[in-house]
């Protein structure tokens, strides 16, 4: 059990949608990989020993989008991938791009989360085994206050391109810089606004594009990375310089913390 969450590590940040080459950098970025094809398909982040944070729309499955069982708060089980269908993969190297993986034992979703309009985009996965306790990896440190703010400067880290010039369908993580705008920017997407974080890419072209999801959106606070928001849902097209919408972890730390008992301290 980790005692202490993730401190800054590493240079700087790049702006832009920059593969990384030090794995230390972001130790607590996880990958979701479907078992099948062995694809990265989404991220998440370390919180705990035994438990990632992702976006719910992660472990949905496909036909729930259309259905309208799943659009409901309390989606019924079917709704969701079986936890064996998915592995976390992360990498315990500063330098290797080597994937350690691990099985998942349970899948816990948002208890009010809706697969149409991504409301309460948020779950939780628990390993079957807790992962060990070293430098490489390390937890992500969850907001003990509101940290969210308009103008913030915030790092987006995910394992497809920010980019989206460089979309080429590998799995790589990458970073990238962008600014919180008012949630009301987001309202285009048609989810409610009074639990996201909104934000754009400090240069038009930078996004969260596919395979981001779930990963986070993060604020460099007191030589610590905390988390501010899930990578939730954004436009279509990555290159239209619109805002994208993260699930708001403040508004959702308290069911977190009901999950979640051995979260670790700042």
């Amino acid at each position: 059990m980790w005692s202490r969450c993730a401190l800054q590590i590493g240079r700087q940040i790049i702006a832009g949608g920059t593969k990384i080459k030090r794995f230390d950098k972001y130790p607590f970025e996880v990958a979701i990989i479907d078992v099948k094809s062995d694809i990265t398909y989404c991220g998440g982040m370390i919180i705990s020993s035994k438990f990632i944070l992702t976006a719910a729309h992660c472990i949905t499955k496909e036909m729930a989008k259309t259905k309208s069982i799943c659009h409901t708060r309390n989606m019924p089980k079917k709704c969701f991938k079986p936890p064996k269908t998915i592995k976390i993969g992360y990498i315990n190297h500063p330098t290797k791009d080597v994937m350690h993986k691990m099985e998942v034992l349970r899948i816990i979703p948002h208890p009010h989360h809706n697969a149409k309009t991504y409301t309460n985009d948020i779950a939780l996965i628990e390993l079957k085994t807790p992962i060990v306790c070293l430098d490489l990896p390390r937890p992500i440190c969850l907001p003990a206050k509101n940290l969210s703010k308009v103008g913030n400067e915030l790092i987006i880290v995910g394992w497809r391109y920010s980019e989206v010039e460089e979309l080429s369908g590998q799995s790589a993580l990458t970073e990238g810089k962008v600014v919180q705008v008012p949630s009301s920017n987001c309202s285009y997407i048609e989810i409610p606004t009074n639990r996201i974080v909104c934000a754009r890419g400090i240069k038009s072209k930078q996004a969260s594009c596919q395979g981001n999801s779930g990963s986070g959106i993060l604020i460099l606070h007191d030589m610590n990375y905390y988390v501010l928001g899930v990578t939730s849902i954004g436009p279509v097209n990555c290159k239209s310089g619109l805002p994208n919408a993260y699930t708001d972890v403040y508004a959702n730390i308290d069911w977190i913390k009901s999950v979640v008992k051995d979260l670790p301290t700042i």
